[in-house]
C-alpha cells in the first residue's frame, strides 16, 4: 500500500476541487425503496461508480474484472495512477497494445503492485471476464490490508477471505445481493464497496484508526440532524445564516457530545420544511475545522413523517397531545401523537422565543393548510411540528404599480394584499413546488395562499410567504354532494374552507356553487374549490314524478321544514326541501301551505294517489339548488287548465303541458316502432323518460315507483292507462305515465340478450351502499344489435352471477330499481344440451317468432347461402338422420352481431367478428367436413339473425 500513500495528497487535492451537491445523485432505476439505494447514490456522488448515458444504473448487470479493479482503485483514492504500460505486469493477456483494455492497464498495475490481485495460475488476469463474488470479497479484504496472512489452502479456496470480509462488516449488505462462485452483480458491488468505506486499515500489519473514506477519499461522514436553515431553528425564530447555509447537530468523529456545525449547501430551500429530520452526510475532511464547513451530499434517514391537511383533522377530538386525523375518507379515526418536548416551527418560523416556549396547542390548528410531524428517533411520538397556516385571497384585480391584488370574492377582512419583495425583504412569493417566482407571474383568477410567521408572540423577523396556485377546474356542475362537495363530470371537489359560502357565513359575494352552474372555479393549495366566475349561466331542468311529502313545521323556521319526494329522471327517489320563496308556476311561496295546496291543485289533473300523502302525486317540471347540504327546489311547474292541451306545441321551460287527447289515462294504446298508438294518436316515445306508476292500492308504497325508458314496452302490447307530457308538434313526448304497471321488468319475447365479455366484479355500488355485481359486455335485441352494457345486476341476482363466466349469455329483466335480474332458467349458454327455444315455447312458428335462439351443430354453412343447424351436440360419427333441421337463409345474417369465442391461454374470450361475416360463416366447421362440427348459438328475431355465436369449432 505504500504506492498509494505517495499519491495520496495529488488525490486529495483533485479532489477538493468537486462541486458540492445537496442530496445524492439518483438513477432512474433505482428506486429508493431498494436496499442498494443508499451505496449506489453515495459512491457516486464520491466518483466511485458512474451511471450511463440515458441516466440509468443497471443494477443487475454484470462487472468485469478490470472494471471492478476500477472501482476498488477509485475507491481507494487511487484511480488510474498506476503507470499505463504492461511492461511490469506478468499477465500474458494485458497489454497495451489492446485497445479494449488498455485503459484498465493504470488501475491493474496499482492492485497488483500493492498485492490486491495475483492472477490465474496460467498467467492470466482475464480483464474482461465477470468478476466472482469471492473474487471481488477477496481483492476488497486485501484492498483493505486484512488479506496477508489469509491462506487460501482452505476448500474452498475463498472460506477464509469470506469469514474476515463477514467479521468486517463488508459483506452485510451485499451477501443480500449475490453469492460464490457467481458472476456479482453492479448493485452487489455497489453495495460492498460501500460497506468497506468505513472499515479501519489495516498498514504493516496493525489496524489503524484510518479508512479508505477519511484517507484516502478525503471525507468524513457522519449522522445528525438539520437544526436550522436559512430562515429558523429549532432554538430561535431568527438566525444568522445566509440563504446557502444550514446548521446540522452531530457528534463529532471520536466523539460523544453534540455539537451544531454550519454548512454550505446549494439549496436551503430544499431545507425549508426538514428542521429536525434526521441526515447520513459527507463533508470534507480539510473543513472539519472551518467555521463553515461544505456539505458534500447528504440522504435523508428513515425518519417517520405524517402530512396532514386541515380537512383530514378532527380538531373537536384533538388535544395538545394527540391530534386526530381521518387518513381517508372512509377510515376511521387515527391517533398521531406527539412527544412532551414537542417543538412547533409555525409559517416557517419557530412559534416561540425558544423550544420550550413552541409546544404544539389546538390554537394552532389551520383553517386551510398542512400539519407535518417528524419522529427523528422512531419512538412512536413525534419531536417536530412543522404548520403552514394559510390565509386565501382569490385575485379579482391585480396592480402591478404598487404590487397589489384586490380579492373582491372571498371573506377576506382586508381586500388588498400587497405583495412588494423589493420593500419586503422577508417576503417569498413561490409556486405550489415552492419555487420563486415574481409579482408579475400571477394573474387574476389564480388564488394566493399566505401565510404569516407569528413573529407578534415570538419576537423574531417577520417572515411571510404568498403561494401562488393557478390550478382549476371548469365546466357544468353536476352535482354537488353534503354542502361541502361538487362535481364536474367524473370528477369530485371538496369546497374549501375558506371558501366564502362556508359555516362561518357568506360575508364574501359568491354563493354556494348549484348544480347546472357553469364555471371556472379556482382551487386553493388543498385542490378544493374558494371561488369561481361564472360563464353564462346554464340553469338545468328536469322532470320529475312527485310520490309524497313530509309536512314539518309549516312556518319555514328551518331546512328541515317541508320535503317533496320526487323519482327522479335520474331514477333516484331524492327528498327535496321547499324554502320560502320556491316558486310553483311563478307564484312564491311564503308558507308550506302555499306550496302544498298548490302540488294538489296540480295533482287534480292528473291520476292522483288517494291514501296518505300521496294526494299530490304527479309529474312535474323544476329546478333545485344546494343550499347548507340539502337540495332545495327553487321552481316547479306543474299542470294547469292552460297547459291541459289536446294538440302537440312548442314545449315551453315554465310551462308543463299534459297531452289531453289521452283523457287523463283512460285510452288504451298498443306499442310497436317506438311509438304508442290508438286511432289517430300517434305518439312517438322513443326517447321519453318513462315513470311507472303502481296500482292504487300500491301507490303509498314508494319503492313500487320507477323510472324506465322506452325498452319498457313490448312490442304489439297494449297499455290502457298512460298520460303523456310535454308533447311536442311533432308527436314526441318528453314524459310517459304508464299506470297501474309493474316496477320490475319481466322477461319475456322483448328482452335483450347479454353476452358477458367480462367475469363479473363484486364492487360498492356508491348509488346504494350496497355490495353488487358489475356486469359488461354485449347486448342485443330485437331493435339493436350493435348495443354493449355496464349494468348492476340486482342483488336477488347474485347466486346466479356470482359464478357466471366470460362467454355466458342470458335473457335479462330488470328490477323495481331499475337494476338487471338474472335467472338461471333464463340462461341461453352454456346450456346443457343442445335446443331450440322460441317466444313462449311456439315451435311451430320459428322463422317468424320474436324471439327464437337455436343452439347445436352446424350440419352446413356458407356465407352465400346460410347455415343448417341441428339443435343437438353432434360430431362425424353420429346418425343425424331424423334429426330436425333449420335452414337459415343468407340474407337473414344481414346486420347480425358476429361473436367469435376462442381461448387464450385456457381463458375465454369473446371477439367481436361482425365485420369479417362471410370470413367467419365460410370458416366453420361442418358435419359434412369429417371433423367435430362446430358448435353455434343463433338468436333470431322475426326471421332475422340478431347473434350469431360460435362457441366452438371456428
Amino acid at each position: 500500500m505504500k504506492n498509494i500513500k505517495r499519491v495520496l495528497c495529488l488525490v486529495l487535492t483533485l479532489l477538493m476541487v468537486a462541486s458540492t451537491v445537496s442530496v445524492f445523485a439518483a438513477f432512474s432505476d433505482v428506486p429508493t425503496t431498494v436496499s442498494y439505494e443508499k451505496a449506489v447514490s453515495a459512491l457516486n456522488q464520491l466518483g466511485i461508480i458512474k451511471g450511463y448515458d440515458d441516466g440509468t444504473f443497471k443494477p443487475d448487470n454484470d462487472v468485469t474484472r478490470a472494471e471492478f479493479t476500477a472501482m476498488l482503485m477509485r475507491t481507494m483514492g487511487a484511480g488510474s495512477i498506476g503507470s499505463s504500460s504492461s511492461a511490469d505486469l506478468p499477465f500474458s493477456d494485458v497489454s497495451d497494445q489492446n485497445s479494449d483494455i488498455s485503459w484498465s492497464i493504470p488501475n491493474i498495475n496499482t492492485a497488483y503492485k500493492n498485492g490486491i490481485v495475483n492472477g490465474y495460475e496460467d498467467g492470466t488476469f482475464r480483464p474482461n471476464d465477470k468478476v466472482a463474488y469471492e473474487e471481488a470479497v477477496k481483492m476488497v479484504v486485501c484492498a483493505l490490508g486484512y488479506g496477508e496472512n489469509i491462506s487460501v489452502d482452505a476448500t474452498p479456496w475463498y472460506s477464509n477471505f469470506m469469514a474476515q470480509a463477514r467479521s468486517l462488516g463488508i459483506l452485510k449488505g451485499a451477501q443480500n445481493l449475490g453469492s460464490a462462485e457467481k458472476p456479482a452483480s453492479r448493485a452487489c458491488i455497489a453495495q460492498m464497496l460501500y460497506d468497506s468505506l468505513e472499515v479501519s486499515l489495516v498498514e504493516n500489519g496493525v489496524v489503524t484508526t484510518k479508512t479508505f473514506l477519511a484517507d484516502y477519499l478525503g471525507y468524513i461522514k457522519n449522522t445528525g440532524y438539520i437544526s436550522a436553515n436559512d430562515l429558523t431553528s429549532l432554538d430561535d425564530p431568527d438566525v444568522n445564516l445566509r440563504e446557502n447555509q444550514i446548521q446540522i447537530r452531530a457528534k463529532e468523529p471520536n466523539s460523544t457530545v453534540y455539537e451544531v456545525h454550519t454548512y454550505a449547501v446549494d439549496n436551503a430551500a430544499e431545507f425549508t420544511n426538514k428542521l429536525g429530520y434526521q441526515i447520513d452526510f459527507f463533508y470534507p475532511k480539510t473543513s472539519a475545522n472551518d467555521t463553515i464547513r461544505t456539505l458534500f451530499s447528504y440522504e435523508i434517514k428513515e425518519n417517520a413523517t405524517l402530512e396532514l391537511n386541515s380537512s383530514m383533522i378532527e380538531k373537536d377530538e384533538s388535544n395538545n397531545t394527540t391530534i386526530k386525523y381521518y387518513p381517508t375518507e372512509t377510515s376511521s379515526l387515527t391517533n398521531a401523537n406527539l412527544a412532551s418536548d414537542n417543538i412547533v416551527i409555525y409559517n416557517g418560523k419557530l412559534y416561540g422565543s425558544n423550544a420550550d416556549a413552541s409546544r404544539f396547542s389546538t390554537d394552532m390548528f389551520p383553517n386551510v393548510g398542512t400539519i407535518t410531524v417528524l419522529d427523528s428517533d422512531k419512538d412512536g411520538k413525534y419531536d417536530v411540528v412543522t404548520i403552514w397556516d394559510y390565509q386565501v385571497y382569490y385575485v379579482s384585480k391585480k396592480s402591478t404599480s404598487d404590487s397589489s391584488i384586490v380579492d373582491n370574492a372571498s371573506r377576506a377582512t382586508d381586500k388588498t394584499l400587497t405583495l412588494d419583495v423589493d420593500k419586503d425583504t422577508n417576503l417569498e412569493i413561490v409556486d405550489k413546488n415552492g419555487t420563486k417566482v415574481s409579482f408579475s407571474s400571477i394573474s387574476e383568477g389564480n388564488v394566493i395562499c399566505y401565510a404569516v410567521s407569528n413573529y407578534a408572540e415570538n419576537g423574531g423577523e417577520q417572515y411571510s410567504r404568498a403561494v401562488v396556485v393557478t390550478d382549476k377546474a371548469t365546466g357544468n356542475v353536476s352535482s354537488t354532494i353534503s354542502g361541502d362537495e361538487m362535481s364536474i363530470g367524473s370528477n369530485s371537489y371538496k369546497f374549501s374552507d375558506a371558501a366564502p359560502w362556508m359555516e362561518n357565513g357568506n360575508d364574501g359575494s359568491l354563493e354556494e356553487p348549484k348544480t347546472g352552474d357553469n364555471g371556472t372555479y379556482a382551487l386553493d393549495i388543498l385542490g378544493n374549490v374558494f371561488a369561481y366566475s361564472k360563464s353564462n349561466e346554464v340553469v338545468n331542468q328536469y322532470y320529475g314524478y312527485v310520490l309524497a311529502y313530509d309536512e314539518g313545521e309549516a312556518t319555514f323556521s328551518s331546512i328541515d321544514d317541508f320535503q317533496v319526494r320526487i323519482l327522479t329522471q335520474n331514477n333516484s327517489k331524492t327528498d327535496f326541501h321547499i324554502r320560502k320563496g320556491t316558486t310553483v308556476n311563478g307564484v312564491s311561496c311564503s308558507t308550506a301551505y302555499d306550496f302544498l295546496d298548490a302540488l294538489r291543485e296540480g295533482a287534480s289533473y292528473q291520476k292522483t294517489g288517494e291514501v296518505g300523502h300521496t294526494d299530490v302525486q304527479q309529474v312535474v317540471k323544476y329546478t333545485y339548488t344546494t343550499y347548507k347540504g340539502n337540495q332545495c327546489i327553487d321552481t316547479l311547474y306543474t299542470v294547469t287548465p292552460d297547459t291541459d292541451v289536446k294538440d302537440g306545441q312548442t314545449v315551453e321551460s315554465d310551462k308543463l303541458y299534459n297531452f289531453a287527447n289521452l283523457e287523463r289515462g283512460e285510452v288504451s294504446l298498443k306499442y310497436a316502432n317506438s311509438k304508442l298508438s290508438s286511432g289517430n294518436i300517434q305518439l312517438s316515445v322513443g326517447s321519453s323518460i318513462v315513470f311507472v306508476v303502481p296500482p292504487q292500492d300500491q301507490r303509498n308504497d314508494t319503492d313500487r315507483f320507477r323510472k324506465a325508458t322506452n325498452s319498457y314496452f313490448s312490442t304489439n302490447k297494449t297499455y290502457d292507462s298512460v298520460e303523456a307530457f310535454d308533447v311536442s308538434n311533432t308527436n314526441s313526448a318528453k314524459v310517459v305515465v304508464v299506470y297501474g304497471g309493474s316496477a320490475a321488468t319481466e322477461v319475456d319475447d322483448s328482452s335483450p340478450i347479454y353476452v358477458f365479455n367480462d367475469k363479473p366484479s363484486q364492487q360498492i355500488n356508491a348509488n346504494t351502499s350496497d355490495t353488487m355485481y358489475k356486469v359488461s359486455g354485449f347486448k342485443i335485441s330485437k331493435t339493436s344489435t350493435n348495443g354493449t352494457f355496464d349494468d348492476w345486476a340486482s342483488l336477488s341476482s347474485n347466486s346466479v352471477v356470482k359464478n357466471a363466466q366470460i362467454g355466458d349469455i342470458y335473457r335479462v329483466g330488470e328490477d323495481s330499481d331499475g337494476f338487471k335480474t338474472f335467472k338461471d332458467e333464463y340462461r341461453l349458454y352454456p346450456a346443457d344440451e343442445g335446443y331450440i327455444e322460441v317466444g313462449s315455447g311456439r315451435v311451430s312458428n320459428w322463422s317468424s317468432a320474436d324471439f327464437c335462439v337455436i343452439y347445436g351443430s352446424v350440419y352446413a354453412s356458407d356465407s352465400s347461402e346460410g347455415m343448417v343447424i341441428i339443435p343437438k351436440y353432434i360430431d362425424q360419427n353420429d346418425d343425424v338422420s331424423g334429426e330436425d333441421q333449420y335452414t337459415i337463409s343468407a340474407s337473414s345474417f344481414s346486420g347480425a352481431k358476429i361473436l367469435k369465442y376462442s381461448e387464450n391461454g385456457g381463458k375465454t374470450e369473446i371477439v367481436d367478428a361482425t365485420s369479417d361475416k362471410e370470413a367467419i360463416m365460410d370458416g366453420i366447421a361442418e358435419y359434412n367436413e369429417g371433423l367435430n362440427p362446430a358448435k353455434v348459438l343463433i338468436y333470431m328475431s322475426e326471421g332475422r339473425v340478431k347473434l350469431l355465436a360460435v362457441t366452438e369449432g371456428y
